[in-house]
């Protein structure tokens, strides 16, 4: 059945996309607005790390590398922002996870 395969490909290119938008915004808006402290001097090293991790999620042969560092960089951000206010990492974490492991499963069959 070819939908199921359709439907994760658009689901991987439509997260893949939003997470890189997003650390784009991340990466200048931290330049634009520095924050006082270590925070401001490393965020925008973590967006620009967020914003390739999700240009090799969108690479089929990078997908489980770009979905590894996705997830470790959302769970950073996850303590440091508080569950709260990290809800919607949450998600996007869960999406990687679905992508990394349906596009696994989608190989061997």
């Amino acid at each position: 059945m070819k939908y199921p395969n359709f439907f994760l490909k658009l689901f991987q290119f439509t997260l893949g996309i939003v997470v890189l938008i997003q650390s784009l915004l991340a990466v200048v808006h931290s330049l634009h607005e520095p924050l006082e402290g270590h925070v401001g001097k490393v965020l925008p090293w973590f967006a620009g790390l967020e914003a390739i991790a999700a240009v090799l999620l969108l690479i089929p042969q990078t997908i489980k590398i770009g979905g590894w560092i996705l997830l470790a960089i959302f769970a950073i951000a996850i303590v440091v922002h508080g569950p709260v206010q990290g809800l919607p990492l949450i998600v996007y974490a869960a999406g990687v996870l679905l992508v990394m492991f349906c596009k696994q499963a989608a190989k061997e069959e």
